[in-house]
């Protein structure tokens, strides 16, 4: 049963793997090798001059100053953001005014939780049945295409017998 076990495992993943390589791994060798060039983007002509820009990139102050900023953001949005959201979470799923229900670990929900709860799920129910509806209305379209002409359109190809 473990003959070939391997071989058939690499056979799937081959593809993702070339795939990987052409459209993720060949844009950053082609964007290293431009940066080791003179290109300006204008013209053709690009002479090698090695890593004669990344000295210049770590000589000029504000290149440290923009990295300084984005490691600060880099470190901060993420836990502003992760703290936020199981704040907000925790007090919708806690739920209730606090009216006729007992409050777990004391702590009182917002009023109307699940409404939010809702308000927060249905904008991924609404893309699902945009989706459907926008494919519906493109193939009926496609099936009938004198249908998506205007109505002003439509009647000049009716007297002039273009219509179907």
């Amino acid at each position: 049963m473990r003959y070939g076990k391997y071989r058939f495992i690499l056979s799937f993943l081959a593809l993702p793997f070339v795939l990987y390589a052409i459209f993720v791994l060949s844009p950053y060798a082609q964007a290293f090798y431009i940066a080791l060039t003179d290109w300006q983007g204008f013209t053709s002509r690009a002479n090698f001059v090695g890593l004669a820009n990344f000295v210049r990139l770590v000589q000029d102050p504000i290149f440290w100053i923009a990295l300084k900023n984005n490691l600060f953001l880099l470190i901060s949005i993420p836990i502003i953001v992760i703290v936020l959201a199981l704040f907000f979470s925790s007090m919708i799923n806690f739920g209730g005014s606090g009216r006729g229900r007992k409050h777990r670990a004391g702590i009182r929900g917002v009023a109307g939780g699940r409404f939010y709860q809702v308000v927060y799920f249905f904008p991924s129910v609404l893309s699902v049945t945009g989706h459907r509806g926008a494919l519906a209305v493109h193939l009926r379209a496609e099936k009938r295409p004198a249908e998506r002409l205007p109505v002003r359109d439509r009647a000049v190809r009716r007297q002039t017998g273009l219509a179907r």
